[in-house]
Parts: C-alpha cells; structure tokens; sequence
C-alpha cells in the first residue's frame, strides 16, 4: 500500500515531510477543524486579526480557527509571525501551531517554487526526504538474546542501514525482542531493508523470526511493545483457525434449521445469500453411467407422434385439443 502511495504522490509534485512527532489525533483534529474553517472566509480579515496569535488571553478555538487560516495565506510575513509563535507558545497549543508553520511553509514554497508541495504528515514525523518508524524484531520461539548477539544485531543494522541511506536514532533490547527508532527514505522499500537486517543476523547465529512490526504512529515502551505482540500473535492464531471468517457475513449457517419444512407459498427473495459450501449430489438426478438405448427412445418418440394422427395419417384436431386442455388443467392450481 505504502508502495503505490509513493508513486502516486511523486506524479503530483515534491513530498514534504513533517519533521516533528505530533500526536495522530492533535493531527486528525487539527484537519478536520481546517476543513470546516476554510469553507469560506475573508482573507484580508485573517491578515489584520494574525496579531491575536501572540494574545495569551484570546479563546483558544478562536486561535485555533485563526492558525489554520494563517497557515494556507501565500504570504511570507505571515509565515514569520508563526515561526516566531511556535518559539513561545504554550504546550497546550504547540503542537496545532506547528502543524500550522509547516503547512504555511509548504504553501509558500509551492508558490516561490512554482511546483506542487506535498505535505506528509504522520506520528513520528521525519528528517528530510526520509519517514521515521518505530521497528520491533523478534527471536523464534521467543529465546533471549545475549549480549553477544545485541552486538552483531547493532553491526548488521548500521551495515544495512548504510547501504540503504537509512539513519539509525535508537536501538533497544528487552529479552527476546529489539526495538528500533530509523528514518528511512520515503521511496524506501522497507520490507527489503529489514528482510535483509534479518538474514545476515540470521546467518551470524541470531535466529530472528521472519515475523517483524514497523509503524510510524508512534515509540512504543518495552510494555506496550509485548502486548503488541501477543496481541499480533493472538490475531494470527484466530485467523489460522476461522480462514474464511468475514466481519460482515450476511448468512449464518447456524441459524438455518435443515428440518424446518419448505413452505411453496413463502415469497422468494432473489437477493437471499447463496452457501457456496452446500453439498450438491450429482448423481442424485442422473446417473452418468446408466446405459442410454438410443433405439429404445427413437421408439418412444414415433409411438407419440403416432398417436396424434389418425389411420389416414391425417391430423386429429379434436385430439389434440382434447389433451392439450387436459395439460392445461394438471397445470393449473
């Protein structure tokens, strides 16, 4: 997905990534509010009121509506006036104003550069053209790694990264697990990267699951990182059992009473669910094997036909209404 995200996004202009970690749902909030905020509004107004940022006792939604509108202004004295609220302004707003700058800066930059600036926002934010992510390996069968392994597992991840113009922030062990904090290019094939970190420590004795988690939502403690994976594995476990389990099944097989009789007055519903999985007895009706008498039917056919004509071999009107009325009433109900 992250893949096709990328070529995407380099069809439409220069991807920009939010270098700070801001809270997902400050950043949720913060585009949900802009949205209803930019509908319609008087710019003119917004530059004359853009002092009333620095007004420690304006209401803070009302700051909050006017950052978003400072922020999608092409004007660069504006871009100034956020750039210098975000060295003061208090942790209650802080993470709004610098989404707010980075936004303004990437508007700016679209207009000077005369070429399209994607803005990437996510949890852990980024450093340049590269993304950061919060990595978990793990062990087979959940063994501890020893000190001698944390050491080789830190050489082939700094080989690797290098290699892969990747950055290494943090590494951390916790028993049978290793954390990692990287930023990694955004057109980085992460996969690869990390199915290659786990192959040379493999083969240096480290045993690795081939089982990894990479997010950019958020640094996860030692803790949190062990309910992640009992929580993943337990998701796999459930998953390994009911295959074919769909959240939104609309036919119950449980519920379906095989004795309860078939009703020929009840209506029909076309739209009713079909259980592919119902067994169907093909020799039930016909029997592929029975022997079919060619001859004995091409009797039965002329002995029929005989029967609707007369010994002159003329056609028998009468008789033949006679029993095509008699077909209409056995039709009948």
């Amino acid at each position: 997905m992250l893949n096709k995200l990328r070529k995407f996004l380099n069809n439409y202009g220069q991807i920009r990534i939010i270098e700070a970690i801001v809270d997902p749902d400050v950043q949720v909030e913060y585009l949900e509010f802009a949205s209803k905020t930019r509908k319609k509004f008087d710019r003119d107004k917004v530059i004359e009121e853009s002092d009333k940022i620095f007004d420690e006792n304006y209401d803070i939604d009302e700051k909050k509506k006017l950052l978003t509108l400072i922020a999608v202004i092409d004007d660069v004295e504006l871009y100034r006036k956020l750039e210098k609220y975000l060295e003061i302004a208090p942790e209650n707003i802080k993470p709004w104003v610098l989404l707010a700058h980075q936004e303004s800066q990437t508007v700016i930059q679209s207009s000077l550069l005369d070429e399209n600036q994607i803005l990437i926002s996510t949890g852990l934010g980024g450093k340049g053209d590269k993304m950061r992510f919060f990595i978990v390996l793990q062990t087979e069968n959940k063994k501890n790694i020893v000190k001698k392994f944390q050491e080789i597992i830190k050489n082939e991840v700094l080989y690797t990264f290098e290699k892969n113009d990747c950055e290494l922030e943090q590494i951390n062990f916790k028993n049978y697990f290793c954390t990692m904090v990287a930023l990694i290019p955004f057109d980085m094939e992460i996969e690869k990267v990390f199915v290659d970190v786990i192959s040379e420590c493999n083969n240096l004795g480290v045993n690795f699951s081939d089982k990894f988690i990479v997010t950019n939502v958020k640094i996860h403690t030692p803790e949190q990182t062990q309910d992640l994976i009992n929580e993943l594995e337990e998701k796999a476990k459930q998953d390994a059992e009911n295959p074919y389990e769909e959240e939104n099944l609309i036919f119950d097989e449980n519920n379906l009473n095989e004795d309860e009789p078939f009703d020929d007055d009840e209506d029909y519903d076309d739209d009713a669910p079909f259980d592919d999985d119902e067994d169907f007895d093909d020799d039930e009706d016909f029997d592929d094997d029975e022997d079919f008498d060619d001859d004995e039917f091409n009797d039965f056919l002329d002995d029929d036909i005989e029967n609707l004509f007369n010994e002159d071999n003329e056609f028998d009107e009468d008789e033949f209404k006679d029993e095509d009325e008699e077909d209409e009433e056995d039709d009948s109900y």
